[in-house]
């Protein structure tokens, strides 16, 4: 376990009483904001750089096949791929330097989203869980309260590996 230790004393010239928990941005550093302080004594807005690396956070973090993907993070300007664990995707126009959509690709798996950047790659902090997509069943209907034998391994291995979930 590590250490507690103070990094910063707000003495109320640039800031007292901070007000809300740091949030860290996708660029590593971390904000904040102080209820009152500084010359006119209505509080600030500040910023704390630990040395955080760079992350990349995925909106949604599951879908199938096809759907829509948005990704935050930075550096992305000049981003010409973005890769499903190991299955590449091309972003969608426009792709600004924080903030990108990509569509998953056919033949996506379940794991992390890398984005091609021009100043190197950038992972996803969570995993992208590709779902699978049910294009029939059966039977197609029945009479309430039977029950039916489970579909062959054949059938279901189909369904889940589609989606990276067979394991």
């Amino acid at each position: 376990m590590g250490t507690f230790s103070v990094v910063y004393n707000f003495e109320n010239t640039h800031g007292a009483t901070p007000e809300v928990t740091l949030f860290q941005h996708t660029n590593g550093i971390q904000y904040g904001d102080t209820d009152s302080g500084d010359s006119h004594g209505d509080g600030v807005f500040y910023s704390l750089n630990i040395g955080a690396a760079e992350f990349a956070r995925l909106q949604p973090t599951s879908g199938k096949v096809g759907s829509s993907v948005g990704i935050f993070g930075q550096g992305f300007t000049g981003t010409e791929a973005v890769s499903f664990n190991g299955v590449n995707a091309t972003p969608l126009p426009p792709v600004t330097d924080t903030y990108l959509t990509v569509t998953v690709p056919i033949g996506a798996k379940t794991g992390t989203v890398t984005v091609v950047r021009p100043s190197g790659n950038l992972n996803s902090l969570q995993q992208f869980k590709v779902t699978p997509t049910i294009s029939s069943f059966s039977p197609s209907s029945g009479k309430v309260g039977t029950i039916e034998p489970p579909p062959a391994r054949s059938e279901w291995a189909r369904a889940t590996e589609s989606a990276g979930a067979w394991r």
